[in-house]
């Protein structure tokens, strides 16, 4: 346990806790289709980049002198490129989507404190004042001015 001037400090439970709760909503039914189709898709892109790798340094003729096939090159760089932006996309996409869940949810727990504190204060409100069906009669409508 760590300690700090204030006493032991509780930023690596807070840590593990938000890790705890971001891996149970990655593991959730609901996303792992999508992490295999992502995980598949990088592993695609990145045979790619390999294969534009090994094209770019095969000789033209059986034996000959190993060029150098820039357009192979830039292809080999672009796949890997790709590759790295699907990881990070899906990254910003989990993040987003669990963030927009997080409000979803508090905007519903909000939601349902609002109705139990309504309903709490109709329990509590005065029972209504029965009014006389005639109207009452004006103190001084019998006064002359």
């Amino acid at each position: 346990m760590k300690f700090d001037e204030f006493g032991p400090s509780v930023t690596g439970s807070v840590a593990a806790s938000y890790r705890g709760r971001v891996l149970r909503y990655m593991a959730s039914p609901r996303w792992i289709f999508w992490h295999v189709f992502c995980l598949v898709i990088v592993l695609a892109m990145i045979g790619l980049g390999i294969w534009q790798w090994q094209v770019a340094l095969t000789p033209d003729i059986p034996g000959g002198p190993t060029p150098w096939h820039p357009r192979n090159l830039v292809y080999w760089l672009q796949w890997w490129i790709f590759a790295g932006f699907a990881g990070w996309f899906w990254y910003r996409f989990l993040r987003d989507q669990r963030d927009a869940d997080a409000a979803d949810d508090a905007a519903d727990e909000a939601d349902r404190i609002a109705e139990l504190e309504e309903a709490e204060a109709a329990q509590q409100a005065p029972e209504s004042i029965e009014l006389p069906a005639e109207p009452m009669p004006d103190a001084q409508a019998g006064t002359e001015r």
